[in-house]
């Protein structure tokens, strides 16, 4: 998938950094936004190798953008923004889920 500047720069950083580990970015913790930018479209030019997924350091949260990354799955198809839209909604329904089973539970 080929992204455009413009619509990485509508991403904000912390899903930004879950893209740039599923595409091969070296410690995207430690780059600023706009040097994130730049190494992702740099990948997919293949002006430059992707690294390989690191064990160091503390593991990923897990949360329905980690279980994307662990499963491969495609965590940007079409569209990055709506994509994440995506992906938090269906966060958000599992929560409610849980809150709702919690409830039946008590009552």
């Amino acid at each position: 998938m080929k992204y455009e500047r413009k619509q990485l720069y509508e991403i904000n950083i912390h899903d930004l950094r879950i893209l740039a580990r599923k595409i091969g970015v070296k410690a995207p913790t430690k780059l600023k936004k706009k040097e994130l930018i730049d190494e992702i479209l740099k990948i997919e030019s293949g002006k430059k190798q992707p690294c390989a997924p690191s064990n160091r350091g503390r593991p990923l949260k897990k949360c329905v953008e980690n279980r994307a990354i662990e499963k491969e799955e495609p965590l940007v198809e079409s569209n990055p923004i709506d994509a994440i839209k995506e992906i938090k909604k269906e966060f958000i329904n599992s929560l409610l889920k849980q809150i709702e089973k919690k409830l039946n539970e008590l009552l």
